[in-house]
């Protein structure tokens, strides 16, 4: 029994040591497929895009014209009788919108025609030369005038010897002499009548008929536009917007009638951030996105800026204004919308997405701004072999391989950049100084958009230097380097949205921090 028992212990601590060896190891090997995972890289490849750097911009639509009709300033107070027009009528220059009371006001325009036809014809009158048959009365008139003087001369002569013989009464003696003045007078007249015949009128007379005239024409203008006012006329083509009166209204030469507008094109005042005002420039292209639709996109053009900013929620704006087509009348006054001002644009370029450019910022010394070469760090790329080892002088790795070209080594030398990409016979990166600029970013001869990528290649990676263009936040123009389809590693924790990854066991590859 003693050795059954004794059997029996050892089997039991066999299964019991088993046990603990398996749950060790088992945990062990957990740990090592957890750590192997996350050291898994996400790729990406070089696509074609189209890049454009844009400003936002946002606010409403106005018509590319406004015209509100309002009488003529010559129309009298007076009741609207008719309208012929309603809101969202499309209406021609010269329609009549509506109809005022009239009555007055014609029998005003017939009384002040006649009068002005009056004046007209003695005007024509005294322009005329005399007739013939104007000169032949003058002359007989002062021939009978002539006559009649001498015979009232004659008989006068007789009377008064007789008088003074005592023949004749004093009062025949005072007809006698009455008549001879008569005659005299009617001689003057005919000789002045038959003066101005030949002469024809005075320019005193000319000048008061003319004012006669001018007076006529003036009232008779102003009675035919008195009675034209009373149908009121738009003066532009275009959409009936508004409508402001009805029938019955009591209205003057002040009051608004209709607002007529002209649709197409629309002008989107937007709004743009005083940090970004500085960008825009008229001419510039932008897409426009209106609210009420969503999915439709539409081309404008910056047409002006407002030199005066305001204040919208405590930020400083400047109001831009985007001519937008409107052809089919889609997008109708006051609508809101978004745009994208273009600054820049690059079409059908190779690019990559930002999270897998490494950029170099280099400093008097030749190392990148902010970087050292403490422990295995990758001078110039912010990266780190996984085993901590060191670089090796004279551009090479510790344990073999060679650094690609522009990445200094420990130790500071300076690899020659004669060879990179858009860099030919430069001289060395060290050339490059300070921050970046916005040109210094698109410039393909400025060292400040040089950037390092790592690049897969079946087994092996390798690390390039490429040349970069304009990057729209996401994506950035690949100017040289790479060629469309190339495999760029891109760390798990600089995975990109929308991009597709898969994992790739690290191997020899150097490990890229922020």
């Amino acid at each position: 029994m003693k050795g059954r028992k004794k059997t029996v212990l050892i089997i039991s601590l066999i299964i019991f040591a088993g046990a603990g060896v398996f749950l060790t190891f088992g945990r062990q090997l957990l740990s090592v497929n957890k750590q192997e995972q996350d050291t898994q890289y996400n790729t990406v490849k070089v696509t074609r895009q189209t890049i454009r750097v844009t400003v936002p911009a946002s606010g409403s639509f106005e018509p590319v014209s406004v015209t509100t009709v309002r009488p003529d300033s010559n129309m009298p107070s007076r009741k609207v009788e008719k309208i012929f027009v309603k809101i969202g009528q499309i209406v021609e220059s010269g329609k009549v919108v509506a109809v005022v009371d009239s009555s007055g006001l014609d029998l005003e325009l017939s009384s002040a025609l006649s009068n002005l036809e009056s004046q007209k014809a003695k005007m024509e009158s005294l322009k005329e030369k005399p007739t013939k048959e104007e000169l032949t009365i003058a002359k007989s008139e002062l021939d009978q005038a002539k006559a009649n003087l001498e015979i009232q001369e004659s008989n006068y002569k007789s009377v008064k010897a007789l008088h003074e013989k005592g023949l004749a009464s004093r009062d025949q003696l005072l007809e006698a002499e009455k008549q001879l003045t008569l005659a005299r007078a009617n001689f003057e007249t005919a000789s002045l009548k038959l003066e101005d015949t030949l002469k024809g009128a005075d320019s005193e007379e000319l000048m008061s008929v003319q004012s006669a005239l001018s007076k006529a024409e003036n009232e008779y203008l102003k009675a035919r536009l008195a009675f034209q006012s009373t149908r009121i006329r738009t003066p532009v083509s275009g959409k009936i917007a508004e409508l402001h009166i009805k029938t019955g209204d009591l209205i003057s030469p002040s009051s608004e009638i209709v607002t007529v507008t002209v649709n197409n094109p629309m002008i989107l005042k937007a709004s743009v951030d005083e940090i970004d005002i500085g960008k825009v420039k008229p001419g510039l292209k932008a897409t426009v996105t209106p609210f009420g639709f969503p999915d439709l996109q539409l081309t404008g053009e910056v047409t002006e800026i407002n030199p005066k900013a305001k204040i919208e929620g405590n930020v400083t704006v400047f109001e831009v204004s985007i001519e937008v087509p409107n052809a089919n009348e889609t997008i109708l006054w006051g609508m809101n919308a978004d745009a994208e001002i273009v600054i820049s644009e690059a079409r059908d370029v190779l690019a990559l997405p930002n999270s897998a450019i490494q950029r170099t910022v280099r400093t008097s010394s030749g190392l990148p701004a902010g970087s050292t070469r403490a422990g295995g760090n990758l001078p110039g790329t912010g990266m780190q072999r996984p085993d901590g080892v060191p670089f090796a002088r004279g551009g090479q790795r510790a344990g073999g391989g060679t650094l690609p070209e522009g990445v200094i080594p420990e130790g500071g030398e300076s690899a020659s950049m004669t060879d990179m990409p858009g860099r030919e016979g430069t001289g060395n990166i060290d050339s490059a100084q300070g921050p970046e600029s916005s040109e210094s970013r698109t410039a393909p001869g400025n060292m400040a958009n040089r950037a390092i990528v790592l690049v897969k290649s079946g087994d092996e990676t390798t690390q390039k230097i490429v040349v970069t263009g304009i990057t729209d936040g996401l994506y950035t123009q690949i100017i040289s380097g790479l060629e469309e389809g190339d495999e760029v590693i891109l760390p798990k924790n600089r995975s990109t949205a929308g991009t597709e990854g898969r994992g790739v066991n690290p191997g020899m590859m150097f490990r890229a921090f922020r």
